[in-house]
């Protein structure tokens, strides 16, 4: 028994095994990838201590209140005031919004 196929056929299911191939040999990557780096996470040392003699006390904060006074900020030196002596309080029980904006590359 002979069969027989048309080029276009059989170009077509070439080229669809050849796609599906690839695609497995990415996913494949990217499973080895995954594995390799949980290897890594679980080979670094320790971070320190969960506790440490400076801890706030265990019923810290008692009263919730924030309060800001002439603070600056920048990203990084070098780089422009981000926070310009800002000054607020918030209050027990008060709830903020902070809206920045950025108008051209310029924080407003």
């Amino acid at each position: 028994m002979r069969i027989f196929s048309s080029p276009p056929i059989s170009g077509h299911l070439l080229r669809r095994i050849s796609a599906e191939l690839v695609s497995l040999f990415a996913q494949n990557e990217q499973n080895m990838n995954a594995v390799e780096r949980l290897l890594h996470y679980t080979e670094l040392p320790c971070e320190g201590e969960t506790t440490t003699p400076n801890d706030p006390p265990a019923s810290w904060p008692d009263q919730g209140r924030i309060s800001f006074t002439d603070v600056k900020f920048v990203y990084r030196e070098g780089l422009p005031l981000v926070l310009k002596g800002i000054t607020f309080d918030v209050k027990p029980g008060e709830k903020v919004i902070l809206h920045v904006s950025i108008q051209h590359g310029v924080w407003c």
